[in-house]
């Protein structure tokens, strides 16, 4: 897939207390798959890293035919090196934490396509320690033939055998159009892998022996960018917040002058009373400004 549609910054989240300076605190940072394709148990040596469409069925789903077409799993690959470097310019370099990471794809709930199965269901995510694959050639409609690192399904089973392995949750799916996401579960190795900026494999396997799960690929995502699939890492800042001044010696600028006094009768004369308008309304003004560019909806399809 092409360089420009990689990764993005998603959306920044900042906050301003006690100051008209914002401060950004939270940032997420999407990642698209570098490779992605899915593997079929009924042609188990056959690879389909061109189809814009990736699926996940179980050994009773079936097509819109009312076909069963036999076990898929899908495997993506991420670079999660963007990621870090985005964290390390915004936050100093590791002077952040992550908060969360989650999975976001655009299904599609009627595939044209007789290959895929259809039908609402569960399906397993689960973090892979193997990057060394490659997603191959072949389409639905042309499918290629492995060689080399290409995955296909009994290539795929074996390299499963030989790596680690980490569950990270189970996501249902209703069969219908439209953005299914849902936060991973921060596994040690996931976890360690994402954090280090590595390479990241994702394995999605069925839950449920009738789910027929079609979502786009990165590479239908070259065409229309918003079908991308993502895993969308959000990390903080661990930096302390710096303290305010203290102290005679270090007297603010914008501290009141000592109380006036009368010098008729030496009383103190009342300070005037505190500016509560604009100096609220400011500051409230620009957090309002802030959150309204927080928000980032993902168009349904």
């Amino acid at each position: 897939m092409s360089e420009m549609n990689k990764s993005w910054v998603l959306a920044a989240i900042a906050v301003g207390l006690g100051s008209t300076a914002v401060r950004a605190q939270s940032v997420r940072f999407g990642v698209a798959p570098t490779e992605d394709t899915f593997v079929r148990e009924a042609l188990p040596d056959a690879t389909f890293g061109q189809s814009d469409l990736l699926n996940v069925s179980g050994a009773e789903a079936r097509n819109g035919l009312g076909a069963m077409q036999g076990v898929h799993e899908t495997c993506m690959k991420f670079d999660l090196s963007e990621a870090v470097a985005q964290f390390d310019a915004q936050f100093g370099a590791g002077d952040w934490e992550i908060d969360s990471i989650a999975i976001d794809v655009v299904e599609v709930g009627q595939p044209e396509s007789a290959l895929f199965n259809r039908g609402a269901g569960s399906f397993n995510v689960n973090w892979v320690s193997d990057d060394e694959w490659a997603e191959g050639t072949g389409q639905p409609s042309d499918v290629g033939i492995v060689s080399g690192n290409d995955l296909s399904f009994n290539a795929a089973q074996q390299r499963l055998a030989d790596a680690q392995m980490q569950n990270l949750g189970r996501i249902t799916s209703m069969g219908l159009n439209g953005t299914v996401a849902d936060e991973l579960v921060l596994r040690d190795l996931f976890f360690a892998d994402v954090k280090a900026g590595n390479l990241v494999t994702i394995y999605l396997t069925p839950a449920d022996p009738d789910i027929g799960f079609s979502f786009y690929s990165s590479e239908r995502g070259e065409v229309e960018p918003d079908d991308m699939p993502l895993l969308t890492v959000t990390a903080r800042s661990t930096s302390s917040e710096p303290s305010g001044p203290s102290g005679n010696d270090n007297q603010n600028s914008n501290s009141p002058d000592p109380m006036p006094t009368d010098p008729g009768n030496g009383a103190a004369e009342p300070p005037p009373p505190p500016m509560c308008g604009m100096a609220m309304i400011m500051p409230m003004t620009l957090m309002l400004s802030v959150l309204g560019l927080m928000r980032w909806v993902r168009p349904n399809h």
